[in-house]
């Protein structure tokens, strides 16, 4: 499947399965997960180089991660209190989507 989101300047491999994950929503169509990924995007990745080594792991390693924190344990908990803080930095950027 083609985890791509078309752009003016070609592909890129859009995040946030792991938000997927935690959030138990759809990768394309979870409305937090979308705010998520919005705000990573569009706020925390612009941030300079540490962001973007941060984004460009996320992006490579993030889907098979997923799948380990959909199994719960550590590594949920660890990723659901990451990604309500990154909803909450989202939500007081563009609004409440949910």
């Amino acid at each position: 499947m083609d985890y791509s989101v078309p752009h003016g300047i070609g592909p890129f491999v859009a995040p946030c399965f792991i938000a997927a994950a935690v959030f138990g929503e759809s990768f394309f169509t979870g409305l937090r997960v979308n705010l998520c990924r919005r705000w990573l995007v569009e706020k925390y990745e612009p941030r300079g180089p540490v962001s973007m080594l941060v984004m460009g792991l996320y992006r490579k390693y993030g889907q098979a991660i997923a799948k380990r924190v959909e199994k719960g344990g550590l590594l949920k908990k660890v990723f659901t209190g990451i990604f309500k803080r990154v909803l909450a930095k989202a939500k007081a950027e563009y609004g409440p989507a949910v």
